[in-house]
């Protein structure tokens, strides 16, 4: 079976009269060609759709892709370990902004979403003795380490436990498919607190999406993180300045789009918290690694 289209690999002449089933019509071929088995092989497809069809693992018609679809795409492409890919249509749109940016020399080689998870640890303090963390970097009194990629632990609940354990401020940031991202930072031994970017992935978090879509409860939270950097981080951005940083990340197109401002990638977020809290450069240490 291939993308929903049996395929006959016996040896033999067309059956004139075959069972019910298809192999993919845009393909051209309608089950009018018979597949000798030594020649039925993988061929990746490269083309950029600008339609409604995205990508196909393989094809083994003899015409030309005309177009790539877009469920199979979706349904194949692997999350970290750890975490199911939930199957859902792929926002067509969105993959297509990020087709525009993919190209040699960028800081996005691939259409394909990044995934990650770090934390920083300040007050000089380190983290590098718990488990499924991986020091990379230490700017002053802050330590960055990227976290393992099993994804069934909860962001928040690590950064309130490790400032509770430390007895120092964390902060902490996780990017998913490159469609959703946030960041949770805890005073020491303190409740952690979330700053979202862009929807949450997959709509699985209300909380999230409904902070990120209303401005009121966005202002808040980066007025909270704001609070936050005055006490801990080595800059002190006010809330304006953090909002007004992620705003100019938005891309229009992508925007009207989807009836909601959106960010192409939601690590460039990401990235822009890191930088404006000064706590590191996430391209040269998370993102890098």
């Amino acid at each position: 079976m291939v993308l929903g289209g049996a395929l006959d690999l016996t040896s033999r002449k067309r059956d004139p009269k075959p069972p019910p089933g298809r192999i993919d019509g845009y393909d051209g071929s309608g089950r009018n060609h018979a597949i000798a088995r030594m020649k039925a092989m993988a061929n990746p497809d490269d083309e950029v759709a600008l339609s409604g069809r995205v990508a196909r693992p393989l094809h083994v018609a003899d015409n030309a892709v005309r177009c790539l679809d877009l469920e199979p795409f979706d349904a194949l492409r692997a999350g970290p370990p750890g975490r199911e890919r939930p199957h859902r249509r792929r926002r067509t749109g969105l993959i297509h902004r990020r087709s525009l940016f993919a190209a040699p020399g960028r800081r996005y080689p691939l259409v394909v979403g990044r995934w990650v998870q770090c934390i920083a640890v300040g007050g000089g303090r380190s983290a590098a003795g718990e488990p499924s963390v991986q020091p990379i970097d230490r700017r002053g009194e802050w330590e960055v380490l990227r976290l393992s990629d099993d994804w069934s632990a909860d962001l928040s609940e690590i950064v309130e436990r490790l400032s509770a354990k430390l007895v120092a401020p964390v902060l902490g940031g996780y990017v998913a498919d490159s469609d959703a991202a946030a960041c949770y930072f805890s005073p020491p031994s303190g409740q952690a607190a979330m700053l979202a970017i862009n929807p949450s992935y997959d709509d699985s978090d209300d909380v999230h999406t409904e902070q990120w879509s209303d401005p009121d409860l966005h202002r808040a939270a980066a007025q909270k993180l704001a609070a936050w950097a005055a006490d801990y981080a080595p800059r002190h951005p006010s809330g304006d300045e953090i909002v007004a940083s992620l705003s100019k990340l938005e891309d229009p197109d992508l925007s009207r789009d989807l009836g909601m401002r959106s960010l192409v990638f939601a690590e460039d977020g990401l990235r822009v918290i890191f930088d404006l809290l000064g706590i590191a450069d996430l391209d040269e240490t998370v993102f890098a690694a």
